[in-house]
């Protein structure tokens, strides 16, 4: 592990630093060392666009650098994985993106092939049959070595992963929190079951709470690492919606189930396949899926 990365973690988890700003940090002074301990404020002046008070809140944070010492002793007897973009190990699925993260955690395995992956996302309250398609989709995917990537949330994405993790296959979760808080639920009994085939990711800090902001951009990662995207249910507006719209930009062929009577939690598919969606009907018509 680097000797940089516990600075790179405290400036992370500082709340107005994400990527984008981080990357201008870095390119200005060089190292988060530099940032956090030799950078004055005038020099923060001359580069455009930072959160107001940024001087002021790093000066702060320097007194995290201990505690982040820490962190990254947690993250590395864990076995989790610190990427930063300048790393060859980074994914290149994610240098498509107009704002890719400057750093990711991973615990597990990734690879750069995305060519037999396939995001299954939804509501976070769908239909029983809804929940059911999702489980069943995601299983016979897995069984025929696709890799599941979704968000881990209640609902569809819960009943995806399980539907993977049931075939003994790969599921990816990206996570809308810090990788540190990550706790079992919704029936995956064992970290093992994920990690052993797949990943667990984060780009915000390992500690950082959810917020509603860190689930709206885990959405272009769920896109960027699948060929394919199914959106189970959406309501008319969620973030379902907001993949859609990034899933559309990046080129990836989108279904949605139809139904002959749609359900609260799928009131927006109609507007999906209004918008492109190829639909589907049931899990019976995986080969839908596979073939296109």
């Amino acid at each position: 592990m680097s000797d940089y990365i516990p600075y790179y973690l405290t400036l992370l988890e500082i709340p107005q630093i994400g990527s984008e700003t981080l990357r201008k940090l870095i390119g200005k002074f060089g190292t988060p060392e530099n940032v956090l301990f030799k950078a004055k404020q005038k020099d923060f002046l001359n580069i455009n666009r930072l959160p107001k008070n940024i001087f002021e809140k790093i000066k702060l944070a320097r007194k995290r650098l201990d505690f982040n010492r820490f962190i990254a002793k947690c993250l590395d007897e864990k076995g989790v994985k610190i990427i930063l973009e300048t790393d060859k190990e980074y994914p290149e699925v994610f240098k498509i993106l107009k704002s890719p993260p400057f750093i990711i955690f991973i615990w597990g395995n990734l690879t750069n092939d995305i060519t037999h992956s396939v995001a299954i996302i939804g509501s976070r309250t769908p239909s029983k049959k809804g929940s059911e398609i999702a489980y069943k989709i995601a299983y016979q995917l897995a069984s025929r070595d696709y890799t599941i990537v979704s968000g881990y949330a209640d609902g569809i994405d819960i009943a995806a992963h399980l539907g993977a993790i049931k075939a003994k296959g790969e599921t990816i979760l990206i996570l809308p929190f810090g990788i540190l808080n990550f706790e079992l639920k919704g029936g995956i009994k064992s970290i093992k079951d994920i990690i052993k085939n797949g990943a667990i990711i984060s780009e915000v800090h390992p500690k950082a709470p959810w917020q509603v902001g860190y689930a709206h951009n885990r959405n272009r990662l769920i896109v960027a690492l699948s060929e394919k995207v199914l959106i189970v249910e959406t309501r008319l507006q969620s973030g379902s919606m907001n993949t859609f719209n990034i899933a559309q930009k990046l080129n990836r062929e989108i279904f949605t189930i139809q139904y002959e009577k749609y359900p609260q939690s799928a009131k927006g598919n109609k507007s999906l396949i209004s918008k492109g969606a190829i639909p589907i009907s049931s899990y019976k018509d995986i080969d839908i899926i596979t073939n296109l």
